[in-house]
């Protein structure tokens, strides 16, 4: 595929999942492991999330999003 890009989780990645995934099971809002990851990956490379469901996201502090 061309233009495409692959991450590789990481360390950052990984570390960061798991404080922001306590964190919103603390504030009872939990959120899907896969968007999880998604949404983690994003913070950690400081890119914006594209979606078509941002409520998905909507309790992920700090997260960048943009609806299509």
């Amino acid at each position: 595929m061309t233009g495409v890009e692959s991450i590789n989780l990481d360390k950052n990645i990984c570390q960061r999942y798991v404080q922001t995934k306590t964190n919103l099971i603390k504030k009872g809002k939990p959120t899907g492991d896969f968007d999880l990851w998604v949404a983690c990956t994003c913070l950690e490379y400081n890119l914006t999330l594209t979606t078509r469901n941002l409520k998905h996201y909507e309790n992920i502090d700090q997260l960048k999003t943009r609806c299509v």
